[in-house]
């Protein structure tokens, strides 16, 4: 199967997205155009429960923690490019079960229940939830 840049699927109607996966082998990434799967890579290897991204950064919820990096960088299509390996750094907050970030806030919650906002390299309880399923 041709790869998206030899299919010629890129134009000014089909942008590159790079989509960020959480699996059980890792954060994996994925970049799609309009209805085409193009090339996926598992970026990290670890046991990743939830994944979320920014612009410009990434971040994967597992068992050891809280892990983030940056994001690719931009790609010559406009979107962004997805990297075929990562350095992750741990944020702290074990066992975290979901991740979410928006408007430069970090928010995980862990199998306890126990939500948290990463600010200033700690985390700060901001709540409890019975049972987690995902945050946005």
């Amino acid at each position: 199967m041709a790869d998206m840049d030899e299919a010629r699927i890129y134009d000014d109607r089909r942008r590159e997205t790079v989509a960020y996966l959480a699996t059980g082998r890792g954060v994996a990434t994925v970049q799609v155009a309009s209805d085409r799967v193009g090339r996926f890579a598992l970026v990290h290897r670890c046991v990743a429960r939830d994944v979320a991204a920014t612009a410009d950064r990434v971040y994967a919820a597992t068992p050891e923690g809280v892990l983030a990096t940056d994001a690719g960088g931009a790609s010559a299509t406009g979107g962004q490019a997805a990297p075929s390996q990562a350095e992750f750094e741990s944020l702290g907050f074990p066992d975290a079960v979901a991740v979410t970030a928006s408007d430069g806030a970090v928010l995980a919650a862990d199998a306890d229940g126990t939500v948290a906002r990463h600010s200033d390299d700690a985390w700060e309880p901001v709540g409890t939830v019975e049972e987690v399923r995902a945050l946005s």
